[in-house]
């Protein structure tokens, strides 16, 4: 296994397509421990510096992992995950997956705080956001909304991050499910309306099964067909 010396561009960028190029010619394995920094970077010809950008860039990605003292490893991905056919896309769709996970655990509190929380005026905005299309601005928003809802500055901040982190995979076309934008509108609409009953306990189902349609087609699972035994 070889680095090249860093090409113009911004260096950090260019380590990243490098190690990125590493994993997906499988020159590095799922698990495996990457070289000392120090290495690394007299290779490549870069400051550790560079070299600590990209490795944050790839940490945020999902596909590298640090562990306290022992170094930085290419991800393992859990195997109910859908191979999407390369290492680097079945590591970030692998991503998706944990970020969902935990979406469901934040915004199913969020949904329940804004059900106690939310003013009259909020309750309409969610209902028109409910309403618009199902691009992923419109997505952005309603879920933002919600947090706002809660009169929690930090909710609002940890939500705009995980859709933040997200949105840099969507571009990748990970997350861009061709029946995404029918049920997108219906579970919106759904979720709004509990809010403004103040449902605390439908909307907290309502949402667990709204991110749980993503999970399941990231996964690979077809919750539709009774033939998949994975499907529940």
């Amino acid at each position: 296994m070889h680095f090249r010396a860093a090409r113009s561009r911004r260096l950090y960028e260019d380590v990243v397509q490098q190690i990125i190029e590493l994993i997906d010619s499988q020159q590095l394995q799922p698990g495996t421990r990457l070289p000392p920094e120090r290495e690394i970077a007299k290779q490549i010809s870069v400051s550790r510096n560079v070299l600590r950008e990209a490795f944050r860039v790839l940490e945020e990605r999902g596909i590298i992992i640090s562990r306290q003292g022992g170094g930085r490893f290419v991800r393992a991905v859990d195997a109910k995950i859908r191979s999407t056919g390369d290492s680097v896309s079945t590591l970030e769709v692998a991503t998706i997956v944990d970020a969902l996970e935990a979406r469901t655990l934040l915004e199913g509190q969020i949904v329940a705080l804004a059900c106690q929380r939310r003013t009259a005026e909020e309750g309409q905005r969610l209902r028109e956001l409910a309403e618009r299309g199902a691009t992923w601005q419109d997505n952005v928003d309603f879920h933002v909304a919600l947090a706002n809802a809660t009169h929690n500055f930090l909710l609002v901040r940890m939500v705009r991050e995980q859709l933040d982190l997200l949105h840099e995979l969507h571009q990748r076309d990970h997350y861009a499910i061709p029946e995404q934008g029918g049920y997108l509108h219906g579970d919106h609409v759904a979720i709004a309306d509990a809010i403004v009953a103040r449902d605390a306990p439908l909307a907290q189902q309502l949402l667990r099964e709204h991110l749980g349609h993503t999970q399941e087609s990231l996964e690979g699972i077809d919750p539709s067909d009774p033939s998949d035994p994975s499907a529940a």
